[in-house]
C-alpha cells in the first residue's frame, strides 16, 4: 500500500493508516497469489475486480463484461 498525504483535511491520511493498524500490513512478500487471495477475503459486495496497475485488464474493459 502506497500512502502519499497531500495535506488535505478531509481525513483520509487517518483513515489510511488505521486500515494499516487494524490488519498490521507489513514488508514481507508473500506473492502475487496470496495478495490477491487476502484482498479479496478482506471485500465486499456483489462484484468483486481485482485490477493490477500493470496487467492486461483495463478499467474501459467493464462495460463490456
Amino acid at each position: 500500500m502506497l500512502i502519499i498525504y497531500d495535506g488535505s483535511i478531509d481525513k483520509s491520511f487517518k483513515m489510511a493508516f488505521d486500515f494499516v493498524r487494524k490488519y498490521k500490513i507489513n514488508n514481507k512478500n508473500y506473492g502475487n497469489g496470496e495478495v490477491i487471495k487476502e484482498c479479496m477475503l478482506h471485500s465486499y459486495g456483489n462484484l468483486l475486480l481485482m485490477l493490477d496497475i500493470d496487467g492486461p485488464t483495463k478499467i474501459t474493459n467493464l462495460e463490456k463484461a
